[in-house]
Order: structure tokens, then C-alpha cells, then sequence
């Protein structure tokens, strides 16, 4: 039978070995924003997250087709957490902000603090935006005897 017609649908995968692709038509999967690489996110963007796995330093979290990011574990909420595993489970899904990306290495670093994800201060995504005066959010990295170092 042979059945003709036109439908929208999305690559989800290739398998070379079967010479088969696997493909999906569900409205809802094929009209979704779907990240395929990490030099389509920049630092201050918010992006959706599924939790993939924790442990006691943070999760490992998938944003998108094969492409992963880790959130710390002071990252994870406002407050601190000795057990992430408590607090959290693999397959849930939450907003995150991109603290930083870089495509030449594949790292992907995430928050998902929620006072830095719904914040609407500017955020600082570059040295040129730090003026004085600016108010925004921010995470303090480092603590040395001459200052600061803060992550926007």
C-alpha cells in the first residue's frame, strides 16, 4: 500500500548501523525549540532543563539534543543543600540560567538559583556591560584577601 501525502516531522536520530532514522510528527515535539549544539546558547539566556542525574557536587542536566550542562550543587537553589537527592529527581524539569559556554570545549555551566533565573535586573553577560551604578544579580565565585570574584 503505498500512502502519499506531505507531514511535518522532526530528526530525532540515525542509526547508521540499521540504515534507519528515526523521526517524530507529534505537533508538539515538531513545534519545539529544540537546541541541537552549544554555540546556540549564550551566557544570561534561560533555558529549559531536564535533570538527567544527581549527586552530591550537582546534576548533570540536558537541555537539549546532545547537549548537556552541569549545575553545582550551590547552584541548585537559594539555599544551601547537603543532599541535592532530597530536594531534586532525575527526569525533572526546570528553568536555568547559562552562567557560561564554550563550543571549542563543550562545557556548559548552569544555575538554577531561582532568584538568578527570575530575576528582572539586566543581566551581565560581558565585561563592556559592567558600568557603575548597574544593579544585578549575581554569584560569588571566589573570596580572596584583595576582593571578590563574581559570576553574572
Amino acid at each position: 500500500q503505498v500512502v502519499s501525502g506531505r507531514t511535518d516531522a522532526i530528526v530525532l536520530g540515525v542509526n547508521w548501523l540499521e540504515a534507519r532514522t528515526v523521526v517524530s510528527t507529534r505537533k508538539s515535539v515538531v513545534e519545539r525549540k529544540m537546541l541541537y549544539d552549544i554555540s546556540e546558547l549564550q551566557p544570561g539566556q534561560v533555558v529549559s532543563g531536564r535533570i538527567v542525574r544527581l549527586d552530591a557536587r550537582g546534576a548533570k542536566v540536558r537541555v537539549g539534543f546532545g547537549v548537556y550542562g552541569r549545575v553545582n550543587v550551590d547552584n541548585l537553589t537559594d539555599q544551601k543543600l547537603t543532599k541535592p537527592q532530597k530536594r531534586f529527581k532525575a527526569g525533572e524539569t526546570h528553568k536555568c540560567l547559562v552562567l557560561e559556554c564554550k563550543s571549542s570545549t563543550k562545557k556548559l555551566i548552569l544555575s538554577m538559583k531561582p532568584a538568578l533565573v527570575n530575576s528582572t535586573l539586566p543581566r551581565i553577560t560581558k565585561f563592556g556591560d559592567c558600568v557603575p551604578g548597574v544593579l544585578s544579580h549575581g554569584v560569588v565565585t571566589r573570596v580572596r584577601p584583595t576582593g571578590l570574584s563574581v559570576a553574572f
